[in-house]
Formats: C-alpha cells, sequence, structure tokens
C-alpha cells in the first residue's frame, strides 16, 4: 500500500527502513516492498535497503545509508513512523524537500504523525479493531458460544483480516488528476 502510492505520486528510486529483519512484521513490509516494485517492473535492488531499529534515530541513519549508496532515491518507504520521523529530520540535513525531492510514507499512524513537519503520511492498522475482535474470539470459546475449528495442520480455520488503510497527508506526493 506504502510502496503503491509512492510509485503512484512519481516515484522510482524507492528504498525502504526496514525494522530488525529477525522480526516477521520487518520481513513481510519488505517483501510487500519488493513485490510492489517488481509489479511496476522496478528492481528491489539491496542499495535501497536499510536496516532500522524502530527508532527514530535508526531511521535518520537509514536515510544517510541510503543517499550515501542511492543519491538519486526520490521516496523512502519507512517500516514505521518512529523511523519516519527520522526521514523527515535528516531530509531536512541534506537540505532535501519533503514531498518535492523526496517522498516519504511511514506505518502505524501514531498519534504524532499528523504533526511531524510536515505531517506525515502513514498506513494505518486497526489494531484497537484486532484487539477487540481477539477479545471476542477468546470469550466466545470460553463460554462456549463459539467451536474454535482447526485444519489438519493444527492451524486455525477461521481467519479473520482487517484491512489497513493509507492516510495521505504532506509528506508524500500524490498522483496528478488528469483534467
Amino acid at each position: 500500500m506504502a510502496t503503491e502510492h509512492l510509485l503512484a505520486g512519481g516515484a522510482r528510486r524507492v528504498g525502504i527502513i526496514t525494522g530488525p529483519l529477525t522480526w516477521w512484521e520487518a520481513q513481510q513490509r519488505e517483501l510487500g516492498w519488493r513485490e510492489t516494485l517488481a509489479a511496476h517492473g522496478l528492481v528491489a535492488e539491496d542499495s535501497l535497503i536499510a536496516v532500522g531499529d524502530w527508532t527514530a534515530n535508526s531511521g535518520e541513519d537509514g536515510l544517510n545509508t541510503l543517499l550515501e549508496r542511492e543519491p538519486g532515491l526520490d521516496a523512502v518507504f519507512a517500516s514505521n513512523d518512529q523511523m519516519a520521523l527520522g526521514v523527515l529530520h535528516g531530509a531536512h540535513g541534506f537540505g532535501r524537500r519533503i514531498p518535492e525531492d523526496l517522498s516519504v510514507v511511514g506505518v502505524d499512524n501514531t498519534a504524532e504523525a499528523s504533526h511531524f513537519w510536515p505531517s506525515l503520511t502513514t498506513v494505518h492498522q486497526p489494531l484497537r479493531d484486532a484487539g477487540a475482535l481477539a477479545v471476542r474470539e477468546i470469550y466466545g470459546s470460553i463460554v462456549g458460544a463459539r467451536e474454535v475449528h482447526r485444519a489438519p495442520d493444527g492451524a486455525f480455520a477461521d481467519v479473520t483480516l482487517l484491512e489497513p488503510e493509507l492516510i495521505v497527508r504532506e509528506s508524500s506526493r500524490t498522483p496528478a488528476i488528469d483534467s
């Protein structure tokens, strides 16, 4: 979702700052970035990947690494909002204008994301809804109102997916609207 948005805004050199690659979430976000680039005929080069640790400092360090390798970088997908904050700060230090020179998208839609300068485009994950759903499922299993079904391999047979939402703000270029 984030990478699609960056490409739709005209980016062609999209870097990613992942979280620690021992985390499933970081691996999945990198995989989504790779698959989206490939779907658009772009190569997910190693020089476009920096590994962070979910902190703003690692986001800034990741941007430094990416710009050393790829001076023509025009967009960054930061795998969380804290690292995106570091990217925004680092871009200012390099004299890169956001979003004119560098589009930035984060993940989490933290409460502060709308207060970053510029305000951060981010992927909102419905974590509150996920928590409420988990409580309902657990309660239903406990009181016997809901039988838990398992597939032959032991995995849960019923899966509910909650859709994330892209919150577009000032840190990313948006597609030009044809008139």
